[in-house]
């Protein structure tokens, strides 16, 4: 999720102050998912998530209860019914239980769904915070320790290159020519493959 915050840009202007100009970058890190997971608005989602959780759980444990005492009627009566109508009774009981089967997946998705949609909103306002703190600090570039998430959360302007190394790179190597792959001599035949014997 913190790959779709990407860099926030800081708010002034590209122009580094001059005293420090030809200093280096002041960098910070941030384990990022540790300070979402550990801070209050994170104990919230999680109680609410588990909440609903619980709500979702009586709901069902009801239906699969139904749903049992309903397939213990259709044995005791199996003997008694004709074949035509214990296959009517049986496509209900089965038509429920495949309802229930969609439900409990459907309960799945809202609770991963409530819990993505809080944890986006904590991840942006921190964004949002993090930047805050980099221009209170002078701090140029605040690096993201979590694993398998991205690595830069902020940067000021002045440290960014993506521009002037792409410039440089459209210099160097403006065009690649590509090989075309060979074709057949006549229409519709197969190329022959290298490596592959003919069959």
């Amino acid at each position: 999720m913190i790959g779709a915050i990407g860099v926030v840009m800081a708010a002034g202007g590209a122009i580094a102050d001059i005293k420090r100009k030809n200093q280096a970058p002041v960098v910070a890190i941030v384990d990022f998912q540790q300070v979402t997971r550990e801070s209050k608005a994170g104990a919230s989602i999680r109680r609410q998530v588990n909440e609903q959780h619980a709500i979702y759980q009586e709901e069902i444990k009801r239906l699969q209860d139904e749903l049992k005492i309903e397939r213990q009627y259709l044995q005791g009566i199996q003997t008694e019914q004709s074949p035509e109508d214990f296959k009517r009774r049986s496509e209900g009981y089965r038509r429920k239980a495949e309802n229930l089967q969609k439900l409990l997946k459907e309960r799945k998705r809202q609770l991963d769904q409530m819990y993505v949609n809080g944890m986006r909103e904590i991840e942006s306002e921190l964004a949002r915070i993090l930047e805050a703190i980099a221009n209170e600090r002078e701090i140029d570039i605040i690096l993201n320790t979590t694993r398998g998430q991205g690595v830069v959360i902020f940067a000021k302007p002045q440290t960014l290159i993506s521009e002037e190394a792409k410039t440089r790179l459209d210099k160097r190597l403006p065009n690649i020519s590509l090989p075309v792959p060979s074709i057949a001599h006549k229409t519709g035949e197969i190329p022959q493959l290298p490596g592959k014997a003919k069959e």
